[in-house]
């Protein structure tokens, strides 16, 4: 069995004050609320919500009886709070 080494998921103070500044959209940043240009990278979250390591499979959540919520698109800044094993390399094209 994989583990998953789940750790906190990041929302910063200034989160609420954002979306309510830009709005809330497929390329909000899910760490701050400010909008992302180029969506670069993600983190994988589970339910909590926490985040796992970038290579965990679905497979590996199931047999610990956890469920993804996906992976959320966090700016260049913000992605930088997230040890690299954890980072999501997001491929958009």
């Amino acid at each position: 069995m994989k583990e998953l080494k789940p750790i906190e998921f990041i929302v910063t103070s200034k989160f609420e004050d954002n979306i309510e500044k830009y709005g809330y959209y497929n390329n909000t940043c899910e760490c701050c609320g400010k909008p992302i240009k180029n969506i670069q990278f993600g983190v994988f979250t589970v339910e909590g919500p926490e985040v796992v390591l970038a290579d965990v499979t679905e497979e590996d959540l199931a047999e610990q009886g956890l469920y993804s919520q996906g992976i959320y698109p966090i700016g260049s800044e913000c992605i930088k709070k997230y040890p690299k094993e954890y980072r999501v390399k997001i491929n958009k094209h």
